[in-house]
């Protein structure tokens, strides 16, 4: 499902006003016999460090331990306060996490970039959209696009891929049985746009951070645990306007070592204050 437009009140839709992401119909579905005793807490494991200079597109990848699947993952570029390089890929596989960054804004420096992947020994579904799939985007256009999980699952995780390295993503969130990216191709090409989710088969309920007003021309970042006793899965990021640009989105531990929260960043390129807000999809171990 593909919408050309601008979609500033796209969560509220989606999410049906719940803050809880679970199977549509009767209620969450029940895991394949022989699963439900492997549930556990989920793993945080990060990739290898990959530099990128102005105007190329690099790729990163974090994989699980034999045996544990992907349950999401994100990213962090170290270009600290300087907004020169933007997150353009991030989706999972069934063991692992591909992070694809851009350093589109010229700068003195090369940018590093690092990808985490969040680990489960429960089975999950990676859904990949296949290349004659996604959606084209022409320059300057605006585009949300759609992927959903099979019936009876919801998301745990999910993301973008781009064709080029200035297609750049809005927003890239959960919905109650999929996910939705919006993004804008900045480039004077067409481009092309792939949404992966990943997806389980017991409830992954949503929590939002405080939503952090970023000043034109600035970055700002909004961060979110879950709850006590839940862990993390995957998360999420939400800009308020096409013309801010998702940086970067991380998952981590707490300060007691329990992984739990995740972190979102963004830029504003507008000329007006616009905000970012992290989600959080958390699951109980």
């Amino acid at each position: 499902m593909t919408h050309r437009a601008r979609v500033p009140a796209l969560a509220a839709a989606l999410l049906l006003g719940s803050t809880v992401v679970t199977a549509s119909g009767t209620g969450p579905a029940t895991a394949e016999p022989g699963q439900a005793a492997r549930r556990s807490p989920h793993e945080l494991y990060s990739g290898i460090f990959k530099e990128a200079s102005h105007g190329q597109v690099l790729t990163t990848v974090a994989s699980c331990p034999p045996g544990q699947f992907a349950t999401g993952g994100g990213s962090y570029n170290y270009d600290y306060d300087d907004p020169d390089t933007f997150t353009v890929g991030s989706y999972g596989g069934d063991d692992y996490w591909v992070t694809q960054a851009n350093q589109v804004l010229a700068s003195p420096t090369s940018t590093s970039v690092i990808s985490y992947v969040i680990c489960s020994p429960a089975p999950h579904t990676a859904l990949m959209e296949p290349e004659g799939a996604g959606v084209d985007i022409a320059p300057n256009e605006v585009v949300t696009h759609i992927a959903r999980c099979p019936s009876g699952q919801v998301p745990s995780g999910g993301g973008a891929r781009t064709s080029s390295g200035l297609t750049l993503v809005n927003s890239s969130i959960p919905f109650v049985d999929g996910w939705a990216v919006t993004a804008r191709n900045v480039d004077s090409k067409p481009g092309h746009l792939w949404v992966n989710v990943t997806c389980a088969t017991v409830p992954h309920p949503v929590q939002f951070g405080p939503t952090k007003e970023i000043a034109a021309g600035t970055s700002e970042t909004s961060q979110v645990d879950c709850p006590e006793g839940q862990v993390l899965s995957g998360g999420g990021v939400q800009t308020s306007d096409s013309f801010t640009y998702v940086r970067d989105a991380l998952p981590s531990e707490d300060a007691q070592g329990a992984l739990r929260r995740w972190a979102g960043r963004a830029f504003n390129a507008g000329d007006t204050p616009q905000t970012v807000t992290a989600w959080a999809i958390c699951t109980t171990p």
